[in-house]
């Protein structure tokens, strides 16, 4: 990856002192004026992280047109950027319902597949591997607790004509602590925040590996994904979902992902009272990654166990993807 010459190097750096995505000015957005390519991410060959983030009616532009989700995910994502793999083992609150599982994906032969329980399904890729990390601008800096960090701003292909979304970079280091999202339209708030936990700037290789229940397993034909795609978005986000335009963008919603990658999802029948079910116990998952999270992280233990404990919630086979585009 190209660095951009730092020719706009002049332009004013403020000190944010209360932070917040409205915090900084418009102007920043609304020109290419200050972009450029991050020093640290020039070589950057893949990444590692857990990941917890949570949207209160954030605008998002999705395959199903620019919507206001509200939703909770948790989990561990690491992507080979060079050689166009990912994997992401997820846990999603939305909408009522509790989703996990494990999301593979591999730009070489255009598939992704979907790991729930030990069932596999196989899709064709739903997203370009990006040849390159979007541009960042920086435009202040604040601190994470003690810790101090610099701001930088990113806007995306669609995304800038109704979200802001900036990252918070740990001061004189290439460390992602936090990213945060924000509507543009100030008479429709809505804030997404997205922390980064043990972030590592090298990929976890062995993640790849597909399992042997994908082993044989083909993608659909064309006409089989539309029309399942059609049946996933009547069974989720049912109520939200209303256009079918197709914006393009990398910049999309997790929750969305849910619906666009799913086309076998159907809503478990336990799940259809599960509002009035004030009896249900947890348990705690037997997976090793989600272990992993719950155990090591201790910001994240109580909502990500509530994310995925709850036995009467967690059978449906819906699906998610994540990519640098959306975590950076």
């Amino acid at each position: 990856m190209k660095v951009a010459l730092l020719i706009l190097l002049l332009i004013s750096i403020g000190i944010i002192k209360s932070f917040d995505i409205n915090s900084i000015e418009d102007s920043h957005w609304e020109s290419d004026e200050g972009f450029e390519y991050h020093k640290c991410w020039k070589n950057l060959t893949g990444y590692y992280t857990e990941f917890a983030l949570s949207s209160y009616n954030t605008m998002f532009p999705t395959p199903y047109g620019v919507i206001p989700v509200s939703f909770y995910e948790g989990g561990v994502v690491t992507t080979d950027i060079k050689g166009k793999q990912m994997y992401v083992h997820y846990g999603v609150v939305a909408q009522n319902l509790t989703t996990w599982g494990q999301f593979y994906a591999y730009g070489k032969n255009q598939t992704q597949y979907v790991v729930s329980n030990t069932s596999c399904i196989a899709m064709k890729l739903q997203f370009p591997f990006p040849e390159k990390l979007p541009k960042f601008k920086k435009v202040g800096s604040t601190k994470i607790g003690q810790v101090d960090v610099d701001v930088w701003i990113v806007k995306g292909k669609q995304q800038c004509n109704v979200t802001k979304s900036c990252i918070l970079i740990q001061k004189d280091s290439c460390i992602p602590m936090s990213a945060n999202f924000g509507n543009k339209d100030k008479s429709n708030l809505g804030f997404s925040l997205l922390n980064y936990y043990r972030y590592e700037n090298t990929p976890h290789y062995d993640k790849f590996q597909l399992p042997s229940q994908c082993w044989g397993i083909k993608p659909k034909d064309n006409e089989d994904d539309k029309q399942n795609k059609n049946k996933a978005v009547n069974s989720l986000f049912v109520n939200e979902v209303e256009q079918e335009e197709h914006f393009g963008d990398n910049q999309q919603a997790p929750s969305m992902r849910i619906a666009k990658n799913n086309p076998y999802y159907q809503q478990p029948p336990q799940l259809k009272n599960v509002k009035n079910n004030k009896h249900h116990k947890q348990q705690e998952t037997q997976d090793p990654d989600l272990i992993k999270t719950t155990t090591k992280t201790s910001t994240k233990t109580t909502s990500y166990s509530r994310a995925i404990d709850s036995p009467s919630q967690h059978h449906s086979n819906v699906p998610k993807s994540i990519n640098f585009h959306h975590l950076f």
